[in-house]
């Protein structure tokens, strides 16, 4: 059984998710048109690492804001942290949606397909997972944010409207 913390920090490189939201005017100088629309948002979750007990994420910009970079670890009780996975979100022009693609170790599964969005505070992740046997998985995951530095994170086995497999809370530090 993939301990509880791996698996949460395994969702953390999926997101950002990063997240967030009012979007944010976009700077003409470091965004391009296609992403005006998309990843400003994420500047919420950039800087600073987002921890819960035993998991945490950071986010970075890329060069000219053309992505954001996201780091999953878990968290021993010392408080050291093992690198478990890194991906990134971008701008897809083509399906006109933010995607993400991460990898992940020591977890069920080997990749992590995303498609996001944002609803007012929320991130929403719809999630596909590849297994080193070439199965797949279908999870989705919100991330409410409750204030600048807060935000409740959700995981559905499956689509919204499934039961709510794991949720917690995660602060910025």
């Amino acid at each position: 059984m993939i301990p509880r913390d791996t698996i949460r920090a395994a969702a953390l490189t999926l997101t950002i998710a990063a997240a967030s939201v009012g979007i944010l005017r976009a700077n003409p100088a470091t965004t391009s048109p296609q992403s005006a629309n998309s990843l400003e948002a994420f500047e919420r979750v950039v800087g600073g690492a987002w921890t819960s007990e035993g998991s945490a994420a950071t986010f970075e910009w890329s060069f000219g804001h053309r992505s954001v970079i996201a780091k999953s670890y878990t968290v021993a009780a010392d408080g050291s942290r093992n690198l478990v996975g890194q991906g990134f979100f971008y701008w897809d022009p083509e399906a006109a949606a933010i995607k993400s693609v991460s990898v992940a170790e020591g977890m069920p599964f080997e990749v992590l397909e995303m498609t996001s969005r944002f609803e007012d505070n929320v991130l929403v992740n719809e999630i596909r997972t590849i297994a080193s046997d070439g199965s797949i998985g279908a999870y989705v995951e919100t991330w409410e944010f409750t204030d600048s530095d807060t935000y409740a994170w959700t995981l559905y086995e499956g689509d919204l409207g499934s039961a709510v497999w794991m949720t917690d809370t995660y602060h910025r530090r």
